[in-house]
């Protein structure tokens, strides 16, 4: 998977009115599939509004500095970069909650997935 940027759907909305464009458009600039004035624009204006990107490269060896909490009763994964930003796995959706911006949910995510996640937040936090 490419570098993207994840939005709720709710913010993808607000953002095709804010900006006249349509679905198709928007996917476009927030998969980085075109570089121009509108696409970085929007692109921009994802990211205020709680976009995260999604860079699908890992460093070798990377270690998220996380911590990491089970509940094996309810078969969630909960990881948090201190009181900076968490994500929960519930078998394949991933929820990424980063104070001061609109939750993100993630259905299907796989393993390798969930290891890109965690390192964009973690990028997106050295950004903060």
């Amino acid at each position: 998977m490419s570098k993207h940027i994840y939005l709720p759907t709710e913010e993808k909305g607000k953002l095709m009115t804010a900006f006249n464009v349509n679905k198709v458009s928007l996917w476009n600039a927030l998969q980085f599939n075109c570089s121009s004035p509108r696409a970085r624009m929007l692109r921009a204006a994802a990211i205020q509004r709680g976009g995260i990107v999604y860079t699908g490269r890992i460093p070798d060896g990377y270690i998220p500095p996380v911590s990491t909490e089970f509940d094996h009763s309810k078969g969630i994964i909960v990881q948090k970069f201190g009181a900076a930003a968490k994500i929960t796995i519930d078998k394949s959706t991933a929820t990424i909650e980063i104070p001061g911006a609109v939750p993100i949910t993630i259905d299907g995510v796989t393993v390798a997935q969930w290891e890109r996640l965690l390192y964009s937040v973690q990028m997106l936090l050295c950004e903060l």
